[in-house]
């Protein structure tokens, strides 16, 4: 690889730091619309503000129950009380479409962000071949996403160590964290209870969780060879799009 190659490394990682940016957003958004959407409140929860200032919790009420006397009650005795009302939980189908529709938007993002640069890349190295400036090396765009993927892979190989009980556990946390582009993925892998210990993870999720981390590679790597033979897909669809008018 050229020096020129590595300044597209830099940017292609670059580029992943921006789409795990871009999908902490669109994850929380996403969330949240889900929440409004498919969860209603439920009951609540009562608490006391005593003289010291803290709040002490006196009971949860269901709001299928119908209407709460204990609540009149205690504000008929004049004591300072609140509601902190308890939404419902997403069934499992909800969570897997919202995870899915955040997934979808990685891909799309990683497309959007590295496509088009590697595809000239592989384009300007096919005119430096045919002149004999550089060797054929149609492997140098999975090359480049192997190399931004480094990081990934090593956090990776440390969480599955935190899995066997040789590193802390949190490192578990931080591959996730770190590779939040991926976090919709992989709590449809592994879940999202925070309560199971992860030496109960089954490894072969582990080994599914392996394979979102060759997105960014294949990307490279398909677009350098598309690139190199000079095929574009948008003109490619257009054409046929215009085919199938006539």
């Amino acid at each position: 690889m050229l020096k020129e190659d590595y300044k597209i490394v830099l940017k292609t990682f670059g580029c992943l730091c921006v789409a795990a940016i871009m999908c902490f957003f669109i994850y929380f958004s996403v969330q949240f619309a889900w929440g409004a959407f498919f969860t209603k409140n439920e009951s609540y929860t009562v608490y006391e503000t005593v003289e010291n200032g803290e709040n002490t919790e006196l009971y949860t009420f269901n709001l299928a129950d119908g209407v709460d006397e204990q609540f009149t009650a205690l504000e008929k005795q004049g004591k300072t009380v609140v509601k902190v009302y308890n939404r419902s939980k997403l069934t499992s189908g909800q969570e897997l479409s919202a995870n899915l529709i955040c997934f979808a938007f990685t891909i799309v993002t990683l497309l959007f962000l590295n496509y088009n640069r590697i595809w000239t890349l592989g384009t300007n190295d096919n005119n430096k071949v045919k002149f004999g400036r550089v060797k054929e090396d149609k492997l140098k765009g999975l090359k480049i996403g192997l190399i931004c993927s480094l990081p990934s892979f090593l956090l990776f190989v440390l969480a599955v160590l935190s899995r066997f009980g040789v590193l802390p556990q949190i490192l578990f946390s931080v591959f996730k964290l770190a590779n939040f582009h991926l976090f919709s993925i992989n709590n449809i892998i592994f879940g999202t209870e925070t309560t199971i210990a992860l030496s109960q993870i089954p490894i072969w999720k582990f080994a599914v969780a392996f394979l979102p981390l060759l997105i960014l590679p294949v990307i490279c790597a398909v677009a350098y060879v598309l690139g190199y033979k000079d095929i574009s897909l948008k003109d490619k669809l257009i054409y046929k799009d215009k085919k199938g008018k006539h």
